[in-house]
């Protein structure tokens, strides 16, 4: 639930549905109001789907000198396991899947950008 509602074009759909969701609210909650926003014809179709690209994540630790910049096909276990270490380094919120993890490490890289959106955390 943490990735999807942090894909910006979920949580912008969600907001035009008038559903919000705030850091703290109970699992139970978010995954009602989920499930109305399933069920509205209004979007149908229209939601974000997967996580985030393996490509992605890899030149985003590339870029902060987590791993080589000669890495390449990294196995998805080597990753998550440098995504881990980047996290205990960065004191991060710690997540236990692979998108979710690369979910925090990218907004923690880009925390600076001023497009970006706060968080909803689980």
């Amino acid at each position: 639930m943490f990735v999807f509602l942090n894909a910006a074009e979920n949580k912008c759909a969600l907001r035009q549905m008038g559903f919000t969701f705030h850091s703290g609210d109970a699992t139970v909650d978010i995954a009602c109001k989920l499930r109305d926003a399933f069920l509205c014809e209004r979007f149908a179709g229209r939601w974000k789907v997967g996580g985030i690209s393996d490509a992605n994540i890899l030149q985003a630790m590339k870029s902060q000198r987590c791993l080589p910049q000669d890495a390449v096909n990294l196995s998805k276990e080597d990753m998550f396991e440098a995504m881990k270490t980047f996290a205990r380094v960065h004191r991060l919120q710690e997540k236990r899947t692979y998108n979710g993890l690369a979910l925090n490490i990218l907004q923690h890289i880009n925390r600076t950008d001023p497009k970006r959106r706060s968080n909803v955390t689980i």
